[in-house]
């Protein structure tokens, strides 16, 4: 999503002169839109030394939620329609399991479930504004109109910021709460929207088969279809043992992935770990492309060497 906030660069090239653009123009037609071969590209091309970027206004108004549903396709059904009602007001839309929750609650200090019953999925949401009328007694009324029509299992609205911060504090408490058992598998992938509820499914009878008892912590951005689909170890496994599945587990997803016409690196990208990978699903068109690039930029390949791409 960076792309879509970065209006122009500053780039210092391989051989020392300097691509700079920085008026911040909405609309530029005149020619390749040279900004983009940089974002992404890891260093690869160039040293990027300078950035006009979209600025978004303040908001003023922040509400956050924390919703129930019965299921992941629910909780996908559910951004439909507030998306759909609420269009722009949402900020964020974040699904997690019940497995996660708790596995948080349980062992990260202060972090506490704001339901006394346990459910089978959650979205954090954040619908937020710059100004107009308060998003609060609205958010009331609309919440109880979807648990009368069964969208929702249950919902709470954060009556203060410590509140707030508990409910994000159940989101990003996940990696923490899942580094304390040792090595694990921490993905970032992306499908379309329609596949999300799908490869969360298939993805976790793929784990079971190939690490019975293994903990799937799948958790993500709705809105733009990118997951966190980690895996740590059984409780009856040890560390040592668990590391050698680690690769096995992440190249079955991968391939799910693929089946599903998504991306193996939504946000994180390819450096070197993601490489192998990288190599074996892209294309010939868009791998000598980026080749050839990568020689016009760099002919002598001093620039972060050995990421992305490697020569055949």
């Amino acid at each position: 999503m960076a792309r879509s906030f970065v209006m122009g660069l500053e780039v210092v090239l391989p051989d020392g002169q300097i691509l700079r653009d920085l008026r911040g123009l909405h609309k530029n037609n005149t020619g390749y839109d040279l900004k983009q071969l940089f974002i992404g590209a890891e260093g690869t091309l160039g040293i990027i030394t300078a950035a006009a970027l979209k600025i978004q206004p303040s908001l003023s108004r922040v509400e956050t939620m924390f919703v129930a549903t019965a299921s992941v396709p629910e909780t996908i059904a559910l951004f439909h329609r507030m998306r759909q009602d609420a269009g722009d007001l949402i900020t964020a839309f974040e699904l997690m399991l019940s497995t996660s929750v708790r596995r948080v609650c349980a062992t990260e200090e202060g972090v506490y479930d704001p339901f006394s019953t346990a459910y089978p999925a959650y979205a954090i949401v954040e619908m937020s504004s710059c100004g107009g009328p308060p998003l609060r007694a609205w958010l009331e009324t609309y919440l109880a109109g979807l648990m009368e029509e069964g969208l929702l299992l249950d919902g709470v609205i954060a009556q203060s910021s410590a509140q707030a911060a508990n409910i994000w504090r159940l989101r990003e408490g996940i990696v923490e709460s899942q580094a304390r058992l040792g090595a694990y598998l921490r993905t970032d992938v992306s499908t379309p929207i329609s596949a999300v509820a799908e490869f969360i499914a298939r993805g976790t009878d793929l784990v079971e088969a190939l690490v019975p008892a293994a903990q799937v912590h799948p958790y993500g951005h709705v809105g733009d279809g990118n997951l966190h689909f980690n895996v740590i170890r059984p409780e009856a496994m040890t560390p040592e043992s668990f590391k050698p599945q680690i690769k096995r587990i992440e190249e079955a997803l991968f391939e799910l992935v693929d089946d599903l016409g998504g991306s193996i690196s939504a946000e994180h990208g390819i450096g070197v770990a993601k490489r192998a990978a990288f190599q074996r699903r892209v294309g010939d068109v868009p791998r000598d492309l980026m080749l050839k690039l990568k020689k016009v930029f760099d002919p002598d390949n001093i620039m972060n060497p050995g990421r992305i791409l490697c020569e055949r």
